[in-house]
């Protein structure tokens, strides 16, 4: 339902409130998750000794829990409490509506499943960039340990641990990421910018930077347009959760089929390559599916980014609800 979005807080007070939330969360994760590594951490040991410790299979359920601990306090609670100090209807506002249209979710699934090559056609391209020696060891490294914990975390040796795995690797970030980068920021910036494609560009930016995982960045950036593009298209949160899980999922689930098999997971399999004639049908692919998609969409959705007054809330003196004429004269003819 469309409503008055703001409880006439600026949208530069909104960002700094949802930063500020997000810091705070941040810092009590950081906190929660140094003392879950107490007994593991070694005063005066490099990064390097730290991770080698950690990132063992028997710390499986520490570093899920880690997970866990890490995107509820950085993302799912600052951004229910921002949407609850800054708007009238905060559920409403981010985008968690009661109906989830069957078609539109299938076809989303299908255009970021479209996606995967793309993503690791990025990967590829981020190792062929010309970079310094410094930078490039950067990003192998991190690429490393992500593989690594990737690998910890998505210990399955019973299908009961897959499905444990399925939850803290897929649908918590589906949910929780999902809800801050798209229910929130994005959402803010589509408000203020009155620009979507500013909006949903700076939300995926950040939406990548924010995993430091430096070899997947740009895969992470074009993930995060299409998961924004969605989101701007819809305004509806629960397409994208699923969305997000889904792709997540697919990845945990490769890893359970090779437990399965009980072959050794190599960290080199989870860093596929993709030429260019797959990538040209993907692009093709992709394509159609973005079209039907928005040709489905354009005679039914209400876009996030509009401010309209919800029968009750009118105030014409308020900045941030719409003056456009139309909306306005069928706000008053409801009323009446």
């Amino acid at each position: 339902m469309a409503h008055l979005a703001t409880k006439r807080y600026t949208y530069g007070s909104q960002l700094a409130i949802l930063i500020g939330l997000l810091c705070v969360g941040f810092l009590a994760s950081q906190v929660i998750t140094a003392l879950a590594l107490s007994s593991y951490i070694k005063i005066g040991a490099s990064e390097k000794e730290m991770m080698a410790k950690i990132l063992v299979p028997e710390n499986a359920n520490l570093l899920r829990l880690m997970q866990f601990i890490s995107v509820l306090f950085m993302f799912f609670i600052p951004t229910l409490l921002y949407a609850k100090i800054c708007h009238w209807k905060p559920f409403e506002h981010v985008g968690f509506k009661k109906e989830l249209p069957l078609l539109p979710l299938l076809l989303a699934i299908l255009i970021i499943f479209s996606a995967m090559p793309l993503v690791g056609a990025m990967r590829d391209l981020t190792m062929h960039l010309p970079l310094n020696n410094w930078i490039k060891t950067k990003i192998l490294d991190s690429k490393e340990n992500y593989f690594k914990e990737v690998i910890v975390i998505g210990r399955m040796n019973s299908f009961g641990e897959y499905l444990l795995s399925l939850f803290v690797i897929a649908v918590l970030p589906g949910l929780f990421e999902e809800l801050f980068f798209r229910g929130g920021l994005q959402n803010l910036f589509t408000r203020w910018f009155k620009n979507p494609a500013a909006a949903i560009l700076l939300s995926a930016f950040i939406f990548s930077a924010f995993h430091f995982e430096f070899s997947d960045f740009l895969g992470r950036f074009l993930l995060g347009i299409v998961l924004g593009w969605i989101f701007y298209q819809t305004g509806n949160l629960w397409i994208n959760v699923i969305m997000h899980a889904a792709f997540n999922g697919f990845s945990v689930t490769g890893l359970y089929m090779i437990a399965r098999s009980h072959e050794k997971i190599d960290a080199s399999k989870l860093d596929d390559s993709f030429s260019l004639p797959q990538v040209f049908v993907t692009l093709l692919v992709m394509g159609l599916l973005v079209y039907y998609f928005h040709k489905q969409m354009s005679a039914r959705h209400t876009e996030p980014g509009k401010e309209i007054i919800m029968k009750g809330y009118e105030d014409y003196s308020n900045p941030f609800a719409t003056t456009e004429p139309a909306i306005l004269e069928e706000n008053k003819q409801e009323n009446e």
